[in-house]
C-alpha cells in the first residue's frame, strides 16, 4: 500500500472520527439545555427570600430571564466547541505533512500559538473550560439558592465566562467561572427541596430550660413559613463560661421560606426570652462586663 493511500485514508479517518464526536458533542450539549429548560420550567420560585416588589409577575419575569440564559450559554458554547473541534481535527489531519513544512516556519508558529494561548487566551480558556463543566455538571444550576463568599442569592444566569448571582437584596455578584469552579459553596436547591432552618441563641446559666425549650420549640409554629412534617427541635450545644448555647431547628420548604422562619423564630425568640426575664448572651456579657462599679470608699 502506497503511502499516498495511507495518507489519504488516515485524513479520512480524521475527518469521519472529527465529525462523529462533533455530533456527538451537540446531541450532548442538547440534552443538557433540554435538562436545564426543564428545571426552570418546574421552578416555583426564583427569589432567596419572600421580598415586596415593584415588578410584575417576577416569578414569570426571573423565569423567562433563566430560559434566555440557558439559550444564550447554549449558543455561546457551542460557538466555542466547534471550532475547537475544528481546530484539533485540522492539526491531526496535517501531521503527515509536517515534513514538508520548514522548521523555521513550524517552530514560529509554535511559539506565536503557545504565547497567543498561554498569556492573551488562558484567563478565557479556563473560564471557559470551567464554564462547560458548571454547565454539564448538575452542582450548580441557574435558579439555585446557594451562598458563595458570605453572598446568599440564587444564580441568575452561567456564560461561557462567568456565573452571575442575584444576592437577597437586588444587587448582582459576579464571578469567573474558573473560581467558581474552585471555590466552596453551599447550594441549599441541590437534591434536597426542604431546608433544615435553624436558630442559635445563649441563655444564662440561671435560666429554666425547661421554659427555655418550650418557648424555643414554640417559635417556629408562629411563623407561616413552618412546613409541619416534624416537630421542631432543641438542643443544649455548648455550656460556655458565661452562657448556655442553643439551637432550636424546624422544617421550612425552601430557601426562602427557611430565610423568613429564622427570621419570625428569631423575633418570637427576643420577645418571649424578655417577657419571661430570661437573660440572653447580651444581657449576661453586659452584666458581667458593664455594669457599673461601686466607687472607691473616700480615702
Amino acid at each position: 500500500m502506497s503511502r499516498d493511500l495511507i495518507t489519504t485514508l488516515y485524513v479520512l479517518a480524521i475527518f469521519a472520527t472529527g465529525f462523529g464526536a462533533a455530533v456527538a458533542v451537540l446531541l450532548w450539549l442538547r440534552h443538557i439545555r433540554q435538562q436545564r429548560r426543564r428545571a426552570i420550567t418546574g421552578r416555583v420560585r426564583f427569589e432567596a427570600l419572600h421580598t415586596a416588589t415593584p415588578l410584575e409577575d417576577p416569578d414569570t419575569q426571573s423565569r423567562q430571564r433563566a430560559l434566555n440564559a440557558i439559550e444564550s450559554s447554549s449558543t455561546a458554547t457551542r460557538r466555542l466547541v466547534v471550532p475547537m473541534a475544528l481546530m484539533l481535527v485540522a492539526f491531526f489531519a496535517g501531521l503527515p505533512f509536517l515534513d514538508q513544512v520548514p522548521a523555521t516556519v513550524f517552530s514560529l508558529l509554535v511559539a506565536a500559538i503557545t504565547v497567543l494561548i498561554g498569556i492573551a487566551a488562558r484567563p478565557f480558556v479556563e473560564n471557559a473550560i470551567a464554564g462547560l463543566v458548571i454547565s454539564s455538571s448538575k452542582i450548580l444550576n441557574i435558579g439555585d439558592t446557594v451562598r458563595i463568599s458570605g453572598h446568599y442569592g440564587t444564580v441568575e444566569d452561567i456564560t461561557v465566562t462567568h456565573t452571575t448571582m442575584k444576592i437577597w437584596d437586588w444587587r448582582r455578584f459576579v464571578i469567573p467561572n474558573a473560581t467558581m469552579l474552585s471555590r466552596e459553596f453551599e447550594n441549599y436547591s441541590l437534591f434536597e427541596k426542604h431546608i433544615w432552618a435553624h436558630v442559635e441563641f445563649w441563655v444564662d446559666h440561671e435560666a429554666d430550660l425547661d421554659l427555655v425549650s418550650s418557648l424555643a420549640v414554640a417559635s417556629p409554629r408562629e411563623s407561616k413559613y413552618f412546613n409541619d412534617v416534624e416537630e421542631p427541635k432543641f438542643w443544649v450545644m455548648e455550656m460556655e463560661k458565661d452562657s448556655v448555647r442553643c439551637w432550636v431547628a424546624a422544617w421550612a420548604k425552601t430557601p426562602a421560606d427557611a430565610w423568613s422562619l429564622t427570621a419570625d423564630m428569631r423575633t418570637y425568640l427576643v420577645r418571649e426570652l424578655r417577657r419571661a426575664g430570661i437573660r440572653t448572651h447580651r444581657t449576661v456579657w453586659e452584666s458581667t462586663n458593664l455594669a457599673p462599679r461601686p466607687a472607691p470608699p473616700p480615702s
